[in-house]
């Protein structure tokens, strides 16, 4: 064996993947706590050049997604075999202004999953609001105050249905960021994600 077989080369990590400041700022924005991130890109040529820009570059991922043309809104969704319950939809619209046109878009989960989440929701927070008055009417008449361990049971269902949501969300992040990458790879990066 010769010497040079003996010599071993120090390992060398590979070089972290350096993102930008405007590509942490979406990376952590989009993986947040929001429940349905948003953002707004403004660029020029009209409306319905944008429009037509976004139709076909979101034609050119057929084999992933499919569009949905609503008046002024394009909604992007994965295609069935690629979709499960927490995939994320991509709705677009674009509004002209008098420097170009401003792209706002909007990442959520299907309506469906949304719709259940709002009326959960909704209903917890009725239903602790009812039980609050009368555990405050309990508490005028001196009886005992189970209302309040009930409307107890209220805030803790609704933090459970938040706790899903999250989850949800994190499930589905892979996909947020394949349709944010299409996006991108069609009008460039928006300046700013809410």
């Amino acid at each position: 064996m010769q010497a040079s077989d003996r010599e071993q080369k120090p390992y060398c990590r590979p070089p972290k993947t350096r993102h930008s400041k405007l590509e942490t700022h979406y990376l952590t924005t989009m993986t947040s706590v929001r429940v349905r991130p948003r953002f707004k890109h403004e660029v020029e040529g009209s409306a319905k050049e944008i429009h037509q820009k976004l139709v076909d570059g979101f034609k050119q991922h057929s084999d992933k997604v499919h569009l949905i043309e609503r008046r002024h809104l394009l909604i992007v969704e994965f295609n069935e075999p690629l979709r499960h319950y927490w995939s994320p939809q991509l709705q677009l619209s674009a509004e002209e202004t008098e420097d170009g046109t401003i792209v706002r878009g909007l990442y959520g989960p299907h309506p469906n999953v949304w719709s259940i989440f709002f009326y959960g929701y909704a209903a917890m927070g009725v239903l602790g609001t009812f039980l609050a008055i009368i555990g405050m009417s309990q508490a005028m008449v001196q009886e005992q105050y189970w209302a309040f361990f009930a409307m107890g049971a209220c805030g803790i269902i609704a933090l459970i249905l938040y706790i899903i949501a999250q989850f949800g969300q994190k499930i589905g992040a892979e996909q947020t960021f394949e349709l944010h990458h299409m996006f991108t790879e069609i009008l460039g990066h928006p300046r700013k994600i809410e």
